[in-house]
């Protein structure tokens, strides 16, 4: 449960008074699925547009993407973004130039809506890291299968759109999802969109108006929680919400710290996916330890004030333990051909300080040692943090020895020693327990 302070004036904004104090009481507020208020309610959908930019030479493509319902709703926004990765793949940036996009979506019965903008249009520009969304009236079930198809183009042959998503691949593959390069295949066409496998545009987020309150989650972290080697666009975090059919916006960008989400103001044009949602996973912490070389004391005031930005939203904070990396001779058959990497101890310290509820200085907010007598500990009122999962314990061959599981098959659960294998992912999401994240 997340919690901001209370004090809110008639106008629903803070008194200066308590913004940006954490000290005080605190009531919940926040993203929660009731009627009149809208949150993601599809699968499939990211707003880190991470992958490879369109060549240049088309000026305008048609991609169809499948995506599941995840609660009973209506009125649907269908959200699109203009904004991209740098050349070091790190938090996005702006797009390269403006773009134009039109949709509809194909319900359950076949039948294919249009997507309408606030004014009325079938068509909206988005210039470089804006967002918009289109309206696409009618009824969705919980668990039906939709289609959307979108339209992007560029004025000019050298401009180019951003990419997101994988089509036809993992538990996707031959649904009918692709890409026609050259054509606009929204309606009123009933042109099939060419089935394959390829980086596509595609939906930034799906909002729907829901009338039973359902938890809504936000997926934040590097390239463990945006899905490397394993299935494109699944991941470990989005495997665990599977089972209850939980929503969420999907926000993790490879290469990515926790520094650098700051640096680009919540995220580079991720933040308006905050807005809507009740809980929040973050998996950070591979990055920021082994490659930029974070201390114990670094890592957690940069955790502290990422957790503390989600829970002004009124956002319930979920932090996982990180997963180790080493180096191996037999490619991870066997412990003993393994070796941790040189910053597995702070990696260790930080798991532990997880693990005993992120202890606080109740009265200056700022982290202390496991064990000190009266700290604030994640969970109760004050602290940003509700949670952690254990996902470690998930990949490693005991606690905090920092060496991958074993079974003496070669790459069994990595083949890099930093990025888990798709049966390593499986076995991480047991250790998302899903069921936490409730209303």
């Amino acid at each position: 449960m997340a919690y901001v302070p209370v004090g809110i004036d008639d106008d629903g904004n803070l008194p200066d008074e308590v913004m940006g104090n954490l000290s005080g009481a605190y009531a919940r507020v926040g993203g929660s699925a009731q009627r009149g208020t809208h949150v993601p309610v599809a699968t499939r959908t990211a707003l880190t547009y991470m992958r490879a930019k369109s060549d240049g030479s088309a000026t305008q493509e048609t991609s169809r993407v499948t995506h599941v319902i995840t609660a009973d709703c209506f009125n649907l926004r269908v959200y699109y973004g203009n904004i991209t990765s740098n050349a070091n793949a790190v938090s996005p940036v702006d797009g390269d130039n403006a773009i134009t996009v039109k949709c509809d979506v194909e319900d359950a019965s076949g039948k294919r809506k249009r997507g309408w903008t606030t004014t009325g249009a079938r068509s909206m520009t988005i210039e470089p890291g804006g967002h918009g969304y289109f309206t696409v009236q009618g009824t969705f079930k919980k668990g039906d299968r939709i289609y959307t198809r979108t339209h992007v183009s560029v004025a000019s042959a050298g401009m180019k759109w951003p990419r997101g998503l994988t089509t036809n691949t993992g538990p996707q593959a031959g649904l009918g999802e692709g890409v026609t390069v050259g054509s606009d295949l929204t309606l009123p066409s009933t042109t099939a969109v060419s089935q394959s496998f390829v980086w596509v545009y595609s939906p930034a987020m799906i909002l729907g108006e829901v009338a039973t309150p359902a938890p809504t989650v936000a997926i934040i972290g590097d390239s463990i929680a945006a899905s490397q080697a394993d299935n494109a666009d699944r991941g470990f975090i989005v495997r665990a919400l599977e089972p209850l059919n939980l929503g969420y916006v999907w926000l993790p960008q490879q290469g990515e710290t926790m520094s650098m989400w700051h640096t680009a103001d919540e995220g580079g044009g991720r933040a308006v996916g905050l807005d809507h949602v009740s809980h929040a996973i973050c998996q950070y912490g591979v990055n920021d330890i082994f490659n930029n070389g974070n201390s114990l004391a670094t890592w957690q005031t940069n955790a502290l004030k990422l957790w503390t930005a989600l829970a002004q939203r009124g956002i319930s904070v979920f932090q996982t333990t990180i997963t180790p990396k080493s180096s191996s001779t037999d490619s991870w058959a066997t412990t003993a051909n393994q070796t941790a990497a040189a910053q597995t101890g702070v990696r260790n310290s930080v798991n532990d300080w997880l693990r005993a509820g992120a202890p606080l200085n109740p009265s200056t907010l700022a982290a202390v040692a496991v064990g000190t007598a009266g700290a604030l500990l994640a969970g109760q009122p004050d602290h940003p943090l509700t949670g952690y999962f254990e996902v470690a314990d998930q990949a490693e061959s005991a606690r905090n020895s920092g060496l991958w599981k074993v079974t003496g098959t070669a790459n069994y659960a990595t083949g890099d020693g930093t990025h888990p294998s798709g049966a390593m992912h499986t076995l991480m999401a047991a250790g998302i327990d899903a069921s936490r994240l409730t209303l």
